[in-house]
């Protein structure tokens, strides 16, 4: 199987060597729809070889396996991705041709051939990296490689078993976790020590298996590694969230005497302050259950419900506490927002300036910022960045700047919603900015 890949590879160097040369000899005399025709013909060809001898290689479970404990399959799987491109490009070189563009269907099976060149030369780079190149000839060559991956797979299984330990005295994740994690190791270790005693065996192809399944659980460890300690951190901002509003509440309700508490939260349902605190305190209980267990919606609804009752009790305590001086303060929100948009990304920039005379506090560092985007005339919520890190606070004539990514976003028109509320008197302020993409 591997001879017959090195013998199309041979015939494919020569064939893409020999496709570019389109003004030679070989073209004298034809019409420049005849040499269009030629050239594209030619392309297509090395296009379809090309292509066959990058999905046999993929298909090669024994290589692929080299190549990811050798840190190379990614780079053979971005190369193989811009053949796509090339194909692209052929087809404009085929509608050119036939509306009788030549000249511009030349150009396009050039710029074809020199991504397939590319392509070529760069995937046979990596797999004489890899001993693939060589195998026929040297068995042993492709051993070693497959040797050398298994190291750096063990080294990887040790460093992050050090990183377990390091999170674990720092109390950032549970010693549950930890075995969770380091039974996914272990069984990779297992794996990859079976893998040495095959190739001490003779059994490239066995080792070369085992390596695969081995790095494939070592990759799910660091995934659910990462995903505990994301987990860790959003507790203890979840945490540090609940700490504040149980200070600014035991703050606000101290100011009220008995009378006062009763013309506030009574229109709200509650005899006593310390009944509206337990709810409180109950709803921020609630969301940080929800975000352990991964529940999203019920999440997103407790911190939804949270700030309605926090809402509505400082709409109260505005009215009927503070005085008019207060109430009659200037709340403005300026956005300004400029986009970046590469292949299938758009990174978005928006920029918040407080030009009112009020303190604002953002619920969290994404300012608060919901993506909507309008859909026959109606604007729909699009994304939303979850980030409830700390309440962040904008002084007047201040400003704070963020940036939101946004995997393959459709074209269209869009803007960002920023919330925020005084810090006085929690009096709640919306600003938005319009942006299309592209």
């Amino acid at each position: 199987m591997l001879k017959k890949m090195l013998v199309a590879s041979a015939l494919l160097m020569t064939l893409l060597i020999s496709s570019t040369i389109t003004q030679t000899q070989a073209f004298k005399g034809l019409t420049e729809e005849e040499k269009a025709k030629r050239i594209l013909e030619i392309a297509n060809k090395a296009y379809e070889r090309i292509t066959a001898h990058v999905n046999n290689i993929a298909g090669n479970e024994t290589i692929m396996n080299l190549l990811e404990g050798l840190g190379l399959k990614g780079y053979f799987i971005g190369n193989s991705s811009n053949l796509e491109e090339a194909g692209n490009l052929l087809r404009i070189a085929q509608q050119s041709l036939n509306s009788g563009d030549y000249e511009e269907a030349i150009s396009k099976v050039l710029e074809a051939m020199g991504i397939m060149r590319n392509v070529f030369i760069n995937i046979h780079k990596i797999l004489k990296q890899a001993g693939v190149i060589k195998a026929p000839e040297k068995p042993e060559l492709q051993a070693q490689g497959i040797l050398v991956a298994i190291n750096r797979s063990l080294e990887r299984i040790k460093r992050l078993n050090e990183t377990i330990n390091t999170l674990i005295s720092q109390l950032k994740i549970s010693e549950g976790d930890a075995e969770e994690i380091e039974g996914l190791l272990n069984q990779a270790k297992n794996l990859l020590n079976r893998g040495r005693e095959l190739l001490e065996e003779g059994n490239v192809t066995g080792a070369a298996h085992k390596l695969g399944e081995a790095n494939r659980l070592i990759t799910q460890a660091h995934v659910t590694l990462k995903a505990k300690i994301a987990e860790a951190r959003m507790t203890e901002r979840l945490e540090g969230f609940r700490l504040k509003i149980e200070e600014h509440l035991n703050r606000t309700l101290e100011k009220l005497n008995e009378t006062a508490i009763g013309r506030i939260l009574g229109p709200l349902g509650f005899k006593h302050k310390w009944e509206f605190k337990h709810q409180i305190m109950g709803l921020i209980e609630n969301a940080t259950y929800a975000w352990k267990f991964n529940n999203k919606l019920r999440f997103r609804n407790s911190l939804e419900e949270l700030r309605g009752k926090i809402k509505n009790f400082m709409s109260t305590y505005t009215v009927k506490e503070l005085p008019s001086s207060t109430q009659s303060e200037n709340l403005n929100l300026k956005l300004e927002v400029a986009k970046e948009v590469k292949r299938n990304q758009a990174t978005i920039h928006v920029k918040a300036t407080n030009t009112g005379d009020a303190t604002l506090i953002f619920p969290n560092g994404a300012l608060g910022i919901v993506i909507e985007r309008n859909i026959n005339g109606q604007w729909r919520p699009y994304y939303t960045p979850i980030s409830i890190q700390m309440l962040i606070k904008l002084n007047p004539e201040e400003s704070r700047a963020i940036f939101i990514k946004l995997i393959n976003p459709p074209e269209g028109l869009y803007r960002a919603v920023a919330h925020a509320q005084s810090e006085q008197t929690l009096t709640s302020i919306t600003a938005t900015v319009e942006f299309t993409i592209p």
